[in-house]
């Protein structure tokens, strides 16, 4: 969900009565592209996310101390559906974490909230494929960042 022109950091509290400023939207192009990039897998326009189209929802890995979440999202399963979702709330990179996903084979990185084409001021941690074997795969990822990873189908 999207409120009154975070897509591009639009500041201040609501209020009805003060415009946006567009401009903004110029000045960090990247977050707007971040958020054009979430809404196509959204909407699975690449065929590969339809799971982010259903209503189902497992949550893989919780991680208290490591502040480090995954979750599986789908709608009927199987590759080009299951989509996993993993979110790094820690101020730290976690390297080679390990998490159970759904099946093996190759997860490929659709969304890495760390790429700086986003912004520059990001922690790039370059992330592309998670090899999973007997169901175990690992991945790093860079502080407060989201992946999200599906298979080809």
């Amino acid at each position: 969900m999207l409120f009154q022109g975070q897509e591009f950091m639009q500041g201040g509290s609501f209020n009805d009565w003060q415009a946006l400023d567009w401009a903004k939207a110029d000045q960090f192009v990247g977050m707007v592209t971040a958020h054009k990039h979430l809404a196509d897998l959204r909407l699975n326009r690449h065929g590969n996310t339809r799971g982010l189209t259903g209503q189902s929802l497992n949550i893989l890995h919780c991680n208290d101390a490591a502040k480090l979440l995954a979750y599986h999202r789908w709608e009927e399963g199987g590759a080009g559906d299951d989509v996993i979702i993993i979110c790094n709330f820690a101020n730290r990179t976690q390297q080679n974490y390990q998490i159970s996903f759904p099946r093996s084979g190759n997860w490929h990185v659709r969304f890495n909230s760390s790429w700086k084409g986003y912004s520059s001021d990001f922690k790039q941690v370059d992330t592309t494929d998670v090899i999973v074997e007997t169901d175990t795969g690992g991945f790093d990822i860079a502080p407060y960042t989201i992946l999200i990873l599906s298979q080809d189908s």
